[in-house]
């Protein structure tokens, strides 16, 4: 029979395979329906008994396996309970427990391993069996050490079986999976039981290695609940060391892709890596462990201070890793040093690795693990879960350990460097890079440090950040002392050089070259941070600038290129290594020919660099970039100059060595020009006359003279004039001047010979008025244009130069590309533009090719005519193309690729505002550089000011041009530097303000383009202002520079922006709207009200809305009013302004409200205008003046907040009439208003269901409710009533202002009918809903400070059950409801709680019965009905003990509320955080006691129940305490009867408590006890449990010096206040703690005063014995006494407690130091408030002038402090949370 059961249990009803699935579900149910009917599995306890006594050993084991197998079968949902009581009936009979314990002794196999399985299933079932076991369970049996070791044997045929140890080690699992945080605890702390038998885990299983680390991990480091301690003492540093032989073991787990090593590295990642996990903590990174408590300098910190690490364990577990000979371990390495920043000093300090330079696989892989360490990010430096920096930076000697090890020192990197191997010197130039590289991580954090804290108090003595830029210092000095000397850098460097690189082959000159660019970045790393050593080795860096850069791999340049960035006195100007040029010509060489983009960047960057840094460009460094950027890239793209780019670049070079010569020269001579313009100028005031050209271009001029004189040097002379043409240009819109200020200067600088140039006099007028326009000095121009060959202004030659460019073309191969580049520029313009598609499509195909003609057109055009004019151009933009043909076209494709100052200089006025050139002109800027923008800006604003002044603008082009700043704008906003500059330069440009309502010159009338030029600037100005807005790292707004600087009079701006308001088109637009906002906010914001604003400037504002009314100008309006100083401070002017406009205003204002549905912004600032309008001006005695306004507010057809303001403002000034039948009208208004707002909810609901802005709109509804409507005076329709709250119930049960205003209307509305209620019907639907459980999911109390998700859901959902079964308690309360409001009650004092509880006893009062059968279980436990029901007696009341937390019980006994009465009738809010409820507990109680003996009265003192109860015994309500003292009695006879180890001690305990109350039997209402008598007796209570207590032998010596305790005394007090044992300060504590938490009331008080405690505790305070835990807790016990009236008074007039309180105030300085800085303030504060005033009149105002003293002293104190920078601070939460 047992076979076959056996067989019927051995299944997987869980299987993948159905029909094995199925089979099991049918074998199963046999055994279900046994179990069902008998739960206890009697018949099968029976037979194990009846073996147990004839010892039949054949079915030991089997009866054994059966009752394991049943009970794993039975641990499902539906069957717990089956299998809770199998297990607890094995577990309470003690027989039985003997014979497992016998089974496991008897040395038989199967029969220890089936008792195995059993004691593994048991564990299994529940968490409370697991409990039970482990209480349960003798860990001392002698057998339990044999079972680990008992393996099984090799070569055993059940190889696939469990052995004897896997099984055991199964078993101590258990206890984690199932067990609760406390026996994880206890489990773990037996000695020699889980740790020991994990010792041999290298020599098990693989399945058993994988199952044993899950656990580990997922049941113990993982678990929040088990304590730190617990995991450090179990992860020992020998148990982590054991488990480290397990990366020996490389096989894979079988079904896995994972080996033992992998799996063993996953868990001590997991148990090591992560702060705040497993046992590493959370470390102070490089400062030490003291400084997060302290704030002296960390060098001060004392040698024994600075070895106290957090990391204790990991630093001893990093000793015995093989980091080097394991990658696994490695990477554990890493990853704990990353985690743990504070370990690398001490794992250097202790490491053994031999890092002498020597060619050998192991120290190859040392310098490999050093150079992973040395890559370890930068730690968190800020303060601990602050976001801010320290006062002071960390030790730099712990910072240098992490950079640098002194285990690497000065002397190993020299021997490395020089080491005749080259990889060992390659490695060790490796690991001084990556030591250089986290220098350079360092030294920004640092940098942002000093940043940050750069603004603190410059009157700080040692301000912080001098002390991190300090450090930064003394870093760097460190740093030198470490690395090797530069020279032996630079002799690696000279004898890679000496290396005759054509004697090598190709592989050897791979190595030089990735050897190169190691030394090279080793000398730009020292230059970088120490710049003075490599200038104390005179180390000439112009050495390394090879005579051809061609020869030089790409690499090599970039190293080298950074590190000439990184130099500060690169003698540039010096000759190169040849002789031939400067370093200067080399560089720019190189940047002409070299055909990388990162080598081109960086070498534009350091040109412009060297060239801005020197005296030439000292005006402007900006400047030297435009210079830079002009010359002509002649050579596109090909390796060689070209013999005219030579010749160019040796006069660049001799004009800038010239200019460096004699620089003052030319200086003065550009000052004298500008003085000189000055005077005789009658410019802008917004004209800058500081600023000058470089004078280098002064000294390019003078030579281009001497150069163009010569006949040989003309093909210098035209790239000369090229260079030029493409600077000047760009330098005058550099200029921050009118064009015409900066070419006048420019002829000035060089007043040209014009007879020297007779073309100049053949140039027609037209082409001078082009030049003209651009900017450009005539004879520069033309003199590019001449020096071409075949002119365009050979007009005779006309034709045969058309002629002649085809045939050109005609000759040249497809591929001769060559003289394609050679002979272009010889073309005339004519030719090229009349076959420029040709031209084109030719240079298409080749890069060099196409980069010729963009040279070509750029230097030709405009000066030879637009471009736009070319015949193939102009069809291009006459023809209406698709977007698809624009992208195919050739023309099309090339015009994109050119750059923006060519398009915008060929387009003239009548042709920039055509589309094909405006979508070439935005395409450019969308992809313009970012540094570019303020120069294309410029560019577009000197154009337009020259075509304004010439007369040749029209409408059309000024907002073309406009269009394109804008699109500037837009496109400087992803760079947020970019973006700042960007739009400062722009509002800078005097041109541009100069525009701005500009008047034409000569009596010329003003076009309409005009208007539309300063709406233009006011629309750029607004988009300007909005991008800033977005921008919030922007710390100037355009915006507000412009109103702020430029336009310093607002005022007159405001005028001038009125004064546009007939041009209807431009007051019309937005942004226009915008800017007007804007200035009247400003002047609203520096005057402080609207009376800033002129009356003239309000009168126009108020004519532009009247004559031209939109919604944006309404807008305006509302928001000038929404500025007025609407508080009682207001000015007259204000209040009269907004009466005389109410009438116009407030119906304007319903109407837009009423025509915007949604809740703006803007809606809402209307609604609260209106709301002010009808706060100030409705009269509440005018009946038609507020009807009037009640309709205006029914006339809104939408529910919204704005209704709502309104009608909230409406109601307080209706609030005070007095006559009945007003009040009485306005409620019945009111209440039809309310009517309407549940319809317009219904109907919101049934269209869109739950919205967003229900929320707030219900929520506002249900203040009005609760301030406004009396309870059930009128009533609203009751379909209506009810039909919300159905829908609020089926459609947004989770929105928590709908239910609460739903509740709160049905609180205020309802009204009882003779017919059947819809009540609880609702009820129902409320119940079953599918969001019911989750909303209303009860979270047990917790010592933990966190708020459940669902606390408001649930609050507002039960709100709504207790108003519903208030309203209809006969009908809605069903004992069908009772299941699902237990399980939604968790027993405390919350609001929530409290209101469940009320429910539940009007239905208990409803229904005529008892909840005490079901109240035991609650919550969670509550919701398995079926389960629950099953458990009577001790079985129910070890469930419900289970329940409660004896850590929040023992709070509950400490903060009992003794004002709370037992059969209260409405709930109480909750001061602290939730308790345990005594007006459910102590009824609860008496329920356990009812069953007499089944009662376990040690499990009830160990929940701490026994303490709440006798603490009732204080209680100020009658009912409660006779609630208490009925229940102490049949506590007393229970326990009288229990047989339990401290029984004696407690019922001596009892029996002194019992003995003292003597008058019990004579009164009608109990006597009630002092707190403290009961708060002693409820901790001695806890403590006679444990005798391993510190209080245990002083409480028992209590008890038995006395039979009675006198209850007018406090127990125990002189003796533990003045002890003097070894452990006097723990049992002073206890003593005080207990004060603390029983002074309550004035009888309370009154033994305290008996025996002088308050005395006694002000003196100790003083006194130098007391510590800071005592003195908070004195502190304490204060504050609670002076919230006792009577107690306070006496402090007053007996203690002289404002004396002490005095002389605290001197003597405790108020820093955020000292946490006691806050005390005086509070307990003054507290004893004011709570002393009866007329008790103390006799005392003639002496007790105010103490006060007054006090008050005096608190505010010296206070103002030192902020002198002295130690303002209020981090250590005050204790006393801010005293209540």
């Amino acid at each position: 029979g047992l076979k076959r059961l056996r067989q019927q249990l051995n299944v997987r009803p869980n299987s993948s395979d159905p029909s094995e699935s199925a089979q099991a579900t049918k074998s199963l149910g046999v055994v279900y329906a046994y179990v069902e009917e008998s739960p206890e599995c009697t018949e099968l306890l029976k037979i194990w008994e009846w073996q147990q006594q004839h010892d039949l050993r054949r079915i030991e084991a089997p009866i054994v396996e059966v009752l394991s197998k049943l009970i794993h079968q039975c641990n499902t949902a539906l069957h717990r309970g089956h299998a809770i009581k199998l297990t607890r009936s094995i577990l309470q009979n003690q027989g039985r427990m003997t014979v497992v314990y016998k089974n496991l002794s008897s040395g038989r196999q199967n029969t220890v391993q089936a008792t195995l399985r059993l004691l593994t299933a048991m564990n299994h079932v529940h968490h409370t069996t697991t409990r039970e076991l482990k209480d349960g369970f003798n860990f001392s049996l002698k057998i339990l050490s044999k079972l680990k070791n008992q393996r099984r044997k090799e070569g055993d045929e059940a190889a696939n079986k469990a052995d004897t140890r896997t099984l055991y080690i199964q078993f101590l699992l258990s206890f984690f999976v199932r067990g609760d945080a406390t026996v994880k605890k206890e489990v773990l702390e037996m000695p020699d039981l889980f740790q020991a038998a994990l010792k041999d885990l290298y020599n098990d299983s693989l399945p058993l290695i994988k199952q044993v680390l899950s656990v580990l991990i997922n049941n113990i480091v993982m678990d929040n609940e088990l304590p730190r301690t617990t995991k450090i003492s179990f992860f020992s540093t020998s148990f982590l060391i054991n488990q480290l032989k397990l990366y020996a073991r490389t096989e894979p787990i079988p079904n896995s892709d994972q080996t033992v090593a992998q799996v063993v590295h996953g868990f001590m990642m997991a148990l090591c890596t992560t702060p705040g996990v497993g046992i590493c903590f959370q470390d102070a990174a490089w400062y030490p462990p003291s400084t997060l408590n302290s704030t002296t300098s960390v060098e001060n910190t004392s040698e024994e201070g600075a070895k106290h690490i957090f990391n204790k364990t990991l630093s001893q577990l990093l000793t015995h890793l093989r980091p080097t000979e394991n990658i696994l371990q490695q990477e554990l390495t890493v990853s704990i040093l990353t985690a743990c920043p504070e370990l690398v000093r001490i794992f250097w300090q202790k490491a053994s690795m031999q890092m002498e330079p020597r060619l050998s696989a192991r120290w190859l892989a040392n310098m490999t693990f050093l150079h992973k360490i040395t890559e370890i990010p930068v730690p968190n430096l800020y303060l601990q879960n602050t976001g801010l920096f320290a006062s002071h930076p960390p030790p730099v000697s712990t910072v240098i350990e992490n950079i640098l090890p002194s285990a690497v020192n000065r002397a190993i990197l020299s021997k490395g460097l020089q080491h005749p191997s080259m990889l060992v010197r390659y490695f060790t130039i490796i690991e001084l890079a990556a030591a250089f590289q986290k220098t350079e991580q360092v030294i920004a954090v640092m940098q942002s440090a000093v940043k940050t804290l750069a603004a603190a108090d410059a009157k700080i003595a040692d301000p912080p950040a001098q002390q991190w830029a300090g450090a930064i210092t003394l870093l760097l000095a460190e740093l030198r002392r470490r690395v090797p000397d530069i020279q032996i850098i630079i002799s690696l460097h000279n004898g890679i050089q000496s290396v005759k690189l054509a004697e090598v082959d190709e592989e050897e000159k791979t190595r030089l070259d990735l050897f190169n660019n190691g030394v090279l970045r080793l000398i730009k790393y020292y230059q970088q941070f120490l710049p003075q050593a490599v200038s104390e080795s005179k180390f000439d860096v112009g050495k390394l600038i090879p005579s051809d850069f061609s020869t030089v791999q790409a690499g090599t340049l970039i190293h080298l290129l950074e590190l000439l960035l990184a130099l500060n006195d690169f003698r540039w100007s010096n000759k190169s290594l040849d002789g031939s040029s400067s370093h200067l010509s080399k560089l720019l060489s190189l940047f002409l020919t070299t055909v990388h983009p990162q080598i081109k960047v960086l070498t534009r960057r350091l040109i412009s660099k060297l060239l801005g840094e020197s005296i030439l460009f000292q005006h402007d460094p900006s400047e030297a970039t435009l210079w830079v950027e002009a010359i002509s890239a002649s050579n596109y793209g090909r390796p060689d100059l070209t013999a005219e780019q030579t010749a160019f670049l040796h006069f660049l070079d001799d004009s800038v060595a010239r200019c460096l010569k004699t620089p003052y020269k030319y200086v003065d001579q550009s000052s004298a020009i500008l003085k000189a313009l000055q005077r005789s100028l009658a410019a802008s005031n917004y004209q800058n006359f500081a600023q000058s050209f470089s004078p280098l271009l002064m000294t390019m001029l003078e030579q281009f003279q001497y150069v163009y004189a010569k006949e040989a040097s003309k093909v210098t002379s035209r790239s000369i004039s090229a260079l030029l043409h493409r600077l000047l240009p760009a330098l005058i819109c550099n200029q921050n001047r009118t064009s015409a200020l900066a070419v006048e200067c420019l002829n000035r600088i060089q007043d040209p010979t014009k007879r020297d140039i007779e073309k100049v006099l053949k140039l027609s007028l037209e082409k001078r008025k082009q030049i003209t326009e651009l900017g450009v000095v005539e004879y520069l121009a033309i003199t590019s244009e001449s020096l071409q060959e075949g002119s365009i202004l050979e007009s005779s030659h006309g034709n045969e130069s058309k002629a002649a460019g085809g045939l050109w073309l005609q000759e040249l191969k497809a591929s001769d590309h060559a003289t394609f580049v050679a002979e272009l520029h010889q073309q005339s313009a004519m030719s090229i533009s009349t076959n420029f598609k040709r031209v084109v499509e030719y240079a298409k195909t080749s890069y060099e090719s196409r980069e010729c003609l963009l040279d070509y057109l750029r230097t030709r055009h405009p000066f030879a005519g637009s471009i736009y004019a070319f015949p193939d151009v102009a069809a291009l933009m006459k023809t209406k193309h698709q977007l698809e043909d624009l992208e195919q076209d050739t023309v099309h494709g090339f015009l994109k690729k050119l750059p923006f100052p060519v398009l915008f200089n060929n387009a003239m006025a009548p042709t920039v505002s055509n589309a094909f050139i405006q979508g070439l002109l935005m395409r450019s800027v969308k992809e313009a550089e970012p540094r570019h923008l303020t120069l294309f800006s410029s560019l577009i604003i000197h154009r337009l000011a020259a075509w304004i002044q010439s007369g040749d603008a029209d409408e059309a082009s000024v907002i073309a041009c406009f269009s394109l700043l804008t699109s500037l704008l837009e496109a400087s906003q992803s760079h947020e530097n970019i973006s700042t500059e960007f739009k400062n330069k722009l509002w800078e440009q005097y041109i541009l303000h100069e525009l701005y309502l500009y008047q034409p010159q000569g009596g010329k009338s003003k076009t309409k383009h005009m208007d539309t030029l300063d709406s233009q600037i006011v629309d750029l100005l607004v988009a300007s202002m909005k991008s800033t807005t977005a921008l919030a790292s922007s710390k100037v707004s355009a915006a507000n520079l412009l109103l702020a600087s430029h336009y310093v009079h607002l005022t007159m701006l405001l005028q001038s922006i009125l004064g546009l308001h007939r041009q209807a088109k431009f007051s019309a637009t937005a942004t226009f709207n915008a800017l007007l906002s804007t200035i009247l906010r400003h002047l609203t914001q520096q005057g402080g009200s609207t009376s800033a604003i002129p009356v003239q400037s309000t009168a126009a504002l108020l004519d532009l809305w009247k004559e031209q009314p939109s919604e944006e100008l309404d807008a305006i309006v509302l928001e000038l009013e929404g500025h007025c100083a609407w508080s009682v401070s207001a000015s007259e002017q204000d209040r009269q302004s907004v009466k005389a406009l109410q009438p116009i205003l407030l119906p304007k204002l319903a109407q837009y409200i009423a025509n915007h549905h949604s809740s703006s912004g803007e809606s809402i600032m209307v609604a609260d205008t209106a709301a002010i309008f009808i706060s100030l001006t409705t009269d509440p005695e005018d009946e038609d003046e507020v009807a009037s306004v009640w309709e205006l507010i029914e006339s809104i057809p939408h529910i919204g907040l704005e209704s709502i303001t309104l009608l909230s403002s409406l109601l307080d000034v209706t609030n005070g009439l007095t006559s009945d039948q007003e009040q009485l009208d306005r409620q019945a208004r009111l209440a039809r208003w309310f009517e309407e707002a549940a319809r317009r909810l219904i109907v919101a609901l049934d269209k869109s269901g739950d919205a967003e802005w229900l929320e707030p709109v219900c929520d506002r509804l249900h203040d009005m409710l609760e301030q406004h409507v009396m309870e059930r005076k009128l009533d609203i329709d009751q379909k209506v009533l009810f039909e919300l709250v159905s829908f609020a119930i089926e459609k947004a049960l989770d929105n928590v202002e709908l239910i609460r205003f739903s509740a709160c209307l049905a609180k205020y509305y309802y009204i009882e009918t003779t017919q059947s209620s819809v009540l609880p019907q609702i009820l129902q639907t409320l119940f079953k809903h599918r969001q019911f459980s989750s909303l209303v999911m009860a979270t047990a109390p917790t010592t933990k400070h966190m708020v459940p998700d669902n606390v408001r859901s649930r609050l507002a959902i039960i709100q709504l059950i207790y108003t519903l079964t208030s309203l209809e308690p006969e009908t809605c309360c069903k004992a069908g409801f009772l299941p699902t409001l237990l399980a939604s009650y968790s027993a405390s004092t919350s609001v929530a709680d409290q209101l469940v509880l009320s429910v539940l006893r009007i239905t208990e009062a409803q229904t005529a019965g008892s909840i005490s059968n079901r109240a035991p279980l609650w919550g969670s436990a509550a919701e398995n009905t079926k389960a629950s029901s099953a458990l009577f007696g001790q079985a129910m009341i070890n469930e419900s003990l289970d329940l409660i937390d004896p850590n929040v019980m023992m709070i509950s006994v400490l903060q009992f509320p003794f004002d709370r009465e037992l059969e209260f009738s409405a709930p109480l809010v909750q001061r602290q955080a939730p308790t345990y409820d005594p007006c459910f507990m102590l009824p609860l109680f008496g329920t356990y006691m009812a069953f007499g003996n089944l009662l376990d009265c040690r499990r009830l003192i160990e929940v701490n129940g026994l303490g709440l109860i006798v603490v009732a015994l204080s209680s100020v309500d009658d009912n409660m305490r006779f609630a208490a003292y009925s229940l102490l009695d049949d506590f007393y006879g229970i326990i009288s009867n229990a047989t339990m180890r401290e029984k004696n001690q407690l019922l001596l305990l009892l029996d002194s408590l019992k003995n003292s109350i003597v008058d019990r039997e004579d009164s009608m209402a109990p006597p009630r006890i002092p707190a403290v008598i009961t708060t002693f007796v409820a901790h001695a209570l806890a403590s006679l449990l444990r005798p391993d207590h510190f209080m245990y032998p002083h409480i028992n010596k209590f008890c038995l010096q006395r039979p009675t305790i006198d209850l007018e005394d406090i127990p125990m007090f002189y003796s533990m206040f003045n002890s003097s044992s070894e452990q006097h300060r723990k049992e002073r504590v206890w003593m005080l703690r207990l004060l603390a938490t029983s002074l309550k009331t004035a009888d309370d008080y009154k033994l305290f005063k008996r025996r002088h405690v308050v005395d006694l505790l002000v003196a100790f305070f003083n006194s130098q014995l007391s510590e800071p835990l005592s003195r908070k807790i004195v502190i304490e016990v204060l504050f609670n006494a002076s919230a006792i009236p009577k107690a306070s008074l006496q402090l007053i007039t007996q203690s002289a407690f404002l004396s002490w309180l005095h002389t605290l105030t001197a003597t405790n300085a108020m820093s955020s130091d000292n946490e006691f800085s806050l005390v005086p303030a509070r307990l003054l504060l507290r004893v004011i408030q709570s002393c009866p005033k007329e008790s103390i009149r006799w005392m003639n105002g002496t007790w105010k002038n103490q006060v007054a003293g006090i008050a005096t002293t608190m505010i010296r104190q206070l103002s030192r402090c902020l002198v002295h920078g130690r303002g209020p601070g981090r250590n005050y939460g204790f006393f801010l949370i005293l209540r």
